[in-house]
């Protein structure tokens, strides 16, 4: 694992990502939340892409904005892909990283 990522594999130093806006898999997206478990990067589609909300029985109750939680590792421990991609898109990983 690298140094770049391995310092995103920490639940306190992810909330740096809290705010952030980036173009990623077809949408507008704002990091919204940081689950520690797993730990989870959660993104909020800000494009208008919205999702059906069931109720607690299961029937679909209302339309809200899209919602992705990306994890920051995969099985083996290493960086998620997925994470990867997204710091790419931000700029935070990758050739042209900040």
């Amino acid at each position: 694992m690298s140094a770049g990522v391995a310092r995103f594999d920490d639940p306190a130093r992810l909330r740096a990502l809290l705010g952030l806006e980036l173009d990623w898999d077809g949408h507008r997206w704002q990091v919204v939340d940081i689950l520690p478990e797993g730990p989870m990067v959660v993104l909020q589609a800000t494009d208008g892409a919205r999702e059906i909300q069931p109720n607690q029985h299961g029937d679909a109750a209302r339309r809200v904005p899209l919602r992705r939680e990306v994890p920051a590792r995969d099985a083996d421990g290493e960086p998620h892909p997925d994470l990867l991609a997204l710091l790419a898109a931000a700029g935070l990983f990758g050739p042209d990283a900040r």
